[in-house]
């Protein structure tokens, strides 16, 4: 997912619906989504250890997430978390 930068960037596809707190730990890496759209947990955290293995919701085609997008925002930010 690219960060917000404007109108460019405001697109459906490159965003997910989160809460709060949802929203800063996929920032961080924390949270991430995996190759099968389902929602991955970092060790650690069991406060949200039970959201780890949930599909996303579905919605329809031109409201989903980029997969490249999702998939490239997992690779840099989980990095930092597992190095």
């Amino acid at each position: 997912m690219s960060p917000y930068d404007g109108p460019s960037t405001n697109r459906v596809t490159n965003g997910l619906l989160l809460c709060a707190d949802l929203h800063n730990l996929f920032d961080r890496g924390y949270l991430w989504i995996d190759g099968s759209c389902r929602v991955r947990i970092a060790e650690g955290l069991a406060h949200y250890a039970e959201l780890d293995g949930h599909s996303l919701r579905r919605v329809a085609v031109n409201a989903r997430p980029d997969k490249d997008a999702v998939a490239a925002h997992r690779d840099e930010r989980v990095k930092r978390v597992y190095g």
